[in-house]
């Protein structure tokens, strides 16, 4: 599909994404979305990913003001604090949608509007001048390596007493950035037979 925003992005999901830049802590609230289902998902600048929440809440991120080391989770006042350990991270909002029953997409983009990111200081997000060429070379190799590759995906931490492979990390995040883990995902084989 031309314009999408990731290799293989799901046709029933509305994607909303955000990127933050955590020079103060960033408070998400996540509001009841009735019978749309929503994940909110969070990483880091490299790509640390955390597990996805399902629960209506008001969700910390920052850098590493949770009281453990980052990458972490940790109860903070009653919230979910998430310490990324990078001064930007992005945020992910996964809404499931019919595409072609308008009252579904209604209720989904209902579900979206109703996320709230509060921050004292939003700081800033200058884009990298990053060099292109160099980009889809690593991709292309790391994606080769993910086509012969017999390990399922895995995204995760890359640091810390739960990190992943490192190698199998970056692969995967080559093939399908942002990719939610293996907790949060679930994918079932189907063809057509007519």
């Amino acid at each position: 599909m031309h314009g999408q925003s990731v290799i293989r992005s799901n046709l029933d999901t509305l994607y909303s994404m955000l990127v933050l830049d955590l020079w103060s802590p960033a408070f998400v609230t996540y509001p009841d979305v009735g019978d749309s289902f929503v994940s909110l998902m969070c990483g880091s600048e490299s790509h640390d990913i955390f597990q996805a929440v399902y629960e209506p809440g008001r969700y910390l991120i920052t850098e590493d003001d949770c009281g453990c080391e980052p990458p972490c989770t940790a109860n903070q006042d009653g919230h979910l604090c998430m310490a990324v350990g990078t001064p930007k991270a992005f945020v992910i909002l996964r809404t499931l949608a019919h595409a072609e029953n308008a009252s579904d997409i209604t209720a989904a983009h209902q579900a979206q509007d109703g996320f709230v990111v509060e921050q004292a200081d939003v700081g800033q997000w200058d884009v990298p001048n990053w060099d292109q060429l160099g980009l889809r070379v690593i991709r292309g190799i790391l994606l080769a390596s993910g086509a012969t590759s017999r390990e399922p995906p895995v995204f995760g931490f890359f640091t810390g007493p739960e990190r992943i492979n490192y190698l199998l990390g970056n692969v995967n995040v080559a093939a399908g950035w942002a990719g939610a883990r293996a907790q949060d995902q679930m994918y079932f084989p189907w063809a057509s037979t007519g």
